[in-house]
């Protein structure tokens, strides 16, 4: 936290547009260790500096971390709106992806809603993304989300199973730990 502390006032005592990657990166560390206030400003501050300024990869990103710390916060509408906007501005780049993590994130707020068929479409869309650039680790983690929405007990399998067989071969032996977890809720009918 003390790195990211520095990083912060690094960021403060510059006032340059080509920092931004580092701001939106910190965003989404403090958003990943809790640190959600924090999170939210550097991230508003990336979406403001970007927004007219010709970079838009970099405000596509910022959106993307504020739809997830809206979706943290539990407000699945406000958060859908940053996802859907970045992924709309994803869409004009040749950036796969980038566009396969926000259908991820799409999907994750649409499951956290409970609204888990459209969910599951983002998820798919993503997967076709992801397996036609070959995006192996995205593929296992947008199957094994898959598989959390899937409702059939058989198709559950399926996805939960090709997603630990692809963190198996990748070696991502935490993600196959929680997938295993998934399978076996699964298999006991949980």
């Amino acid at each position: 936290l003390e790195v990211y502390g520095n990083v912060e006032d690094l960021l403060e005592a510059e006032d340059n547009l080509e920092l931004c990657d580092a701001r939106i990166r910190l965003a989404s560390a403090f958003l990943e260790m809790g640190e959600l206030d924090r999170a939210r400003d550097h991230a508003m501050l990336a979406f403001e500096e970007t927004e007219d300024n010709g970079m838009d990869i970099y405000h596509a990103r910022a959106r993307a971390v504020l739809g997830s710390y809206y979706a943290r916060s539990k407000e699945n509408e406000l958060a859908m709106q940053y996802y859907s906007g970045a992924l709309e501005i994803l869409s004009e780049q040749a950036d796969p992806n980038s566009a396969v993590e926000l259908e991820m994130l799409l999907g994750q707020v649409l499951s956290d809603a409970g609204r888990k068929d459209e969910a599951a479409e983002h998820y798919l869309d993503g997967l076709a993304l992801a397996e036609a650039n070959d995006f192996r680790m995205l593929q296992g983690e947008l199957l094994a989300r898959l598989g959390e929405v899937e409702s059939d007990r058989s198709q559950k399998m399926e996805y939960l199973q090709r997603s630990l067989s692809v963190f198996r071969e990748l070696g991502a032996v935490d993600r196959m730990r929680e997938v295993q977890t998934s399978v076996h809720i699964a298999v006991m009918g949980h």
